[in-house]
């Protein structure tokens, strides 16, 4: 009994939540109160493989854009690929570089690859394994 009443309330709360979300032209519409501009710098670190970060950026820097146009994005969400590439970690783990011994990439590499994917939005296109040059 308590469990059939507490899943009615939830479906309840669900519903009426959704009704909620979903009547957004009640709001105003935004109208800014001055232009800026200037460089706004995104860092971070997303995922090539899904590249939900990179696809949430650009619909935000889409949106932004048409109210700000002299604003300039510089998108940096490969933090992790090029930190954690062959290159850096043997430095830091043995003070040298040993390119052939790489499993991974370089950090030059990982990077480029990851802003494939990131700016293509395709997966396929960052596939290493049948690529001409890494």
């Amino acid at each position: 009994m308590i469990r059939r009443t507490l899943t009615t309330l939830i479906a309840l709360a669900l519903t009426a939540a959704s009704f909620y979300a979903q009547s957004l032209e009640s709001l105003p519409h935004y109208q800014p109160r001055q232009s800026v501009s200037g460089t706004i710098r995104i860092w971070g670190h997303g995922s090539p493989k899904r590249n939900f970060m990179g696809k949430l950026m650009g619909y935000w820097e889409d949106g932004f854009g048409k109210y700000n146009p002299d604003v300039r994005f510089e998108n940096k969400m490969y933090g992790t690929a090029s930190a954690i590439g062959d290159d850096r970690l043997q430095r830091q783990a043995q003070g040298r570089v040993v390119p052939d011994s790489f499993t991974h990439g370089s950090s030059a590499q990982r990077a480029r690859w990851f802003r494939i994917g990131l700016d293509s939005g395709d997966p396929r296109k960052c596939d290493t394994f049948r690529a001409q040059q890494l």
